[in-house]
């Protein structure tokens, strides 16, 4: 559950920055992608990662961005409703801006409705296939719902895109004993 929590707050911390609508071919996060791969330490890689993740937020709308990052301390606080109606607003806005599908799916995460966030998840993964926060999220419920494969899976997609997610190395390791049948 610490590690839950843990990620949730990861995924919050990056809420007040700015936000851009998703391009595949967008040369900024390709860039971004290439130096992750290529970071030899913790603190390069920490530092590439939180720049995808602004570059995440960025939805190209002033009034979008605006509702994202209000509804992302909604959130944060426990003001779901509240955080519920701006991210509505923000995908009917701007429905190609990644990070307000995976900002509604980490809501009905906390909700424990999980299977409105694994919808917004995989919306998220269509309009960004990398975003390694969304893939680490699908993992997670399907560790909550003992589907351990499906998270080994998704564990596992998330380090094919970002191999510095040394919390989800941990996961993975839990999750292959456990599908061996070790003691954990």
């Amino acid at each position: 559950m610490r590690r839950v929590f843990a990620f949730v707050v990861a995924i919050l911390t990056f809420a007040a920055l700015p936000s851009r609508a998703a391009d595949p071919a967008d040369v900024v996060l390709l860039d971004l992608f290439r130096r992750l791969e290529a970071a030899a330490d913790p603190a390069e890689a920490q530092r590439v990662q939180d720049r995808i993740w602004e570059r995440w937020m960025e939805t190209g709308d002033p009034a979008a961005d605006a509702a994202l990052a209000r509804g992302t301390v909604a959130m944060s606080v426990g003001e779901y409703a509240l955080a519920m109606r701006l991210f509505d607003g923000v995908i009917a806005r701007r429905p190609q801006a990644s990070e307000g599908w995976n900002k509604r799916a980490t809501l009905h995460f906390l909700l424990g409705d999980f299977d409105a966030s694994v919808r917004d998840i995989e919306r998220t993964l269509a309009i960004e296939p990398r975003h390694f926060g969304a893939l680490s999220g699908l993992g997670m419920i399907e560790t909550a719902r003992r589907n351990h494969a499906a998270a080994l899976d998704a564990y596992r997609r998330a380090l094919a895109v970002n191999r510095h997610l040394e919390g989800i190395r941990a996961e993975i390791e839990m999750l292959r004993n456990l599908l061996e049948g070790r003691k954990i």
